[in-house]
């Protein structure tokens, strides 16, 4: 039986995160935290104190949303 990953939680938005594959990682006093997005790592990076105070909860969505784009080639007419 394969064993459990170790799920972090972005302190920035919430997001549950692979340590291993996390497209960002940032040390701060000794601490690796892991993150969703670059996006997430330059917000933590700008006050680390702050989210280290006040870290957000663990989201409870597995994915983000993903808006797609219209199929058509043309835009839809609203009426």
């Amino acid at each position: 039986m394969p064993a459990k990953l170790d799920k972090k939680t972005d302190p920035v938005c919430g997001m549950s995160v692979d340590p291993v594959s996390a497209p960002a990682h940032v040390e701060f006093e000794g601490v690796s935290y892991h993150f969703c997005s670059h996006h997430c790592a330059r917000v933590f990076s700008v006050d680390p104190a702050k989210f280290r105070r006040h870290p957000a909860p663990p989201s409870p969505y597995r994915f983000r949303s993903v808006k797609s784009a219209p199929t058509s080639g043309e835009p839809k007419e609203h009426r």
